[in-house]
């Protein structure tokens, strides 16, 4: 009878690992720990220095958005954003961990990231960074007319190359793929991004190209490791009561 319990309960187990999904979005260890790419200056059409270039749909300059208007939040800082931000943040690393595939979310990004690094699938890219950023004052209101950009250089702690793609989250569960036109890769490992909209933003790299800091600080590797976690421990707290059930009863039978 013992055998056949243990063979039965192994049978929930393979189950239970065919039945779990395996997450196709990565994230690397310290996404959840590490700050956000910091911004670095960019020379207006008055040689000043800003941390933002806004530009009209036919590339104009417009303004310069000074020191002290642009805040960038990581997913590592939520809990102290404000509640719009910390929202923002939580559905986005959700819908970046849930989906079966980053296409589900972008179709076009296959296409983008094989524009740049032609021999990479979509399974080779890994979350390094997911970051809020949003623009205060006069400068939102500029950003908001139709057909104006706004241009950031972010410095990466990685090379530049092996950034294979930069996602971002336009409204709700909506993400686009910013195109290779409006991302400039910089000797200097800093990047330029012209979105046309402020949100959520993921930076995906290719994961061969990076390197791990065995000393860094950790955080989840993939989408949904504690539900993973969970089913394990509720399989094997079943396993254990159900040999110690058929145990005691058989002992309390001999005993008859």
């Amino acid at each position: 009878m013992l055998k056949k319990l243990v063979a039965l309960l192994l049978a929930v187990v393979l189950v239970t690992m065919v039945s779990v999904p395996a997450f196709a979005a990565e994230f690397t260890d310290s996404v959840e720990a590490k700050p956000a790419p910091e911004i670095e200056t960019q020379t207006g059409s008055d040689g000043k220095e800003y941390e933002a270039i806004i530009r009209d749909e036919s590339g104009d300059e417009v303004v310069g958005v000074p020191f002290g208007n642009i805040t960038v939040t990581p997913v590592s800082q939520a809990d102290e954003a404000p509640a719009a931000v910390k929202e923002r943040l939580e559905d986005a690393y959700e819908q970046l961990k849930s989906v079966e595939s980053l296409t589900d979310l972008s179709d076009s990004l296959e296409t983008i990231i094989q524009e740049v690094i032609p021999d990479i699938t979509v399974e080779d890219l890994i979350v390094r960074d997911l970051f809020d950023v949003s623009v205060s004052g006069e400068y939102a209101d500029y950003l908001a007319v139709e057909g104006n950009t706004i241009s950031i250089r972010f410095t990466l702690s990685a090379s530049a190359d092996s950034l294979a793609a930069v996602l971002h989250n336009v409204e709700g569960t909506t993400w686009e793929t910013i195109t290779n036109d409006r991302i400039t890769r910089n000797s200097d490992n800093t990047v330029d991004v012209v979105f046309d909209s402020l949100s959520p933003i993921a930076f995906l790299f290719d994961a061969k190209e990076l390197t791990v800091d065995p000393d860094g600080p950790s955080s989840p590797q993939t989408g949904d490791t504690g539900s993973y976690a969970t089913v394990w421990v509720v399989v094997g707290c079943a396993i254990a009561a159900g040999i110690a059930y058929i145990l005691i009863k058989k002992r309390s039978t001999q005993k008859v």
